[in-house]
């Protein structure tokens, strides 16, 4: 009964470990190796895209509300808001691409670096459109 009691013990402890590990932010300050910090900077970009898409659709449909007695005065702010926004994309990534030229293109480090920037200058461009009044 006690070798049972004790086997069973083991086995619990150690599906723990596995599941905590397997649960291991990408992020978290654990992740040391580059292919860690490569998943990381993946992670970041994706999220920060995620909130950038969000703030743009939330100033979109703010514009429609505010300017619901002006509708076509609203479709010319939108219009703008849409120019900018790509615009604004083109220069994120070139400038992106700047800050990564020293490293080769097409390599791990180059991707975890565009990742970074993308992320840190989509989250720039979030508090940017979130923070507009009109």
């Amino acid at each position: 009964m006690a070798m049972k009691l004790i086997f069973g013990l083991m086995f619990f402890t150690c599906s723990l470990c596995y599941a905590e590990s397997s649960l291991l932010d990408v992020c978290s300050p654990e992740v040391v190796d580059s292919q860690g910090v490569y998943e990381c900077s993946k992670k970041k970009s994706k999220e920060a895209d995620l909130e950038l898409n969000n703030a743009y659709r939330e100033l979109n449909d703010k514009v429609s509300v505010d300017y619901k007695a002006d509708p076509l005065l609203g479709d010319e702010l939108k219009s703008h808001i849409k120019k900018s926004q790509r615009a604004w994309i083109v220069l994120r990534d070139e400038n992106c691409a700047i800050e990564s030229f020293v490293t080769p293109s097409g390599t791990q480090a180059f991707e975890t670096s565009m990742n970074y920037c993308i992320a840190r200058e989509s989250i720039l461009r979030v508090r940017y459109l979130r923070g507009l009044k009109f």
